[in-house]
Order: C-alpha cells, then sequence, then structure tokens
C-alpha cells in the first residue's frame, strides 16, 4: 500500500486476522489513492486505529470527503 504508508509510518496488526494500529499516517493528507488503499486496509483488518489525527482542524466539506 504504497500511497498509505509512506517512510516512517507502520501497521502493528493486533491479531493474524483482525485488527490494526496505524502510526506515521495523516489521513487528512492522504490522496484518493491513499484513501483507497485505507478503505482496502479497513475491508482487510476489519478494525484499524489511527491515534492522534488533525480532524478538529478540518472543515465539514474535508471530513465528509474522507469518510465518503
Amino acid at each position: 500500500k504504497p500511497n498509505l504508508l509512506k517512510p516512517g509510518s507502520e501497521i502493528k496488526n493486533l491479531s493474524p486476522y483482525l485488527g490494526a494500529v496505524v502510526t506515521g499516517v495523516q489521513i487528512s493528507q492522504l490522496t484518493s489513492e491513499g484513501l483507497d488503499e485505507l478503505a482496502l486496509l479497513a475491508a482487510e483488518k476489519k478494525v484499524v486505529v489511527f491515534r492522534n489525527q488533525d480532524f478538529k482542524d478540518l472543515s465539514p466539506e474535508r471530513q465528509i470527503e474522507i469518510a465518503r
């Protein structure tokens, strides 16, 4: 997932089949390709945790765009 994971980012699997914690990624900075890869990761792991996100600084329109 090269558009999601850049140098310095990491995925820590919580179990082999369910759950992951992703560090070093700001969801708001992802391209549409990166958001597609995020959707794929969520489909694969079912639960994906991203800590320390900057959503409070985003406009409602951008938050909706990311969620789509």
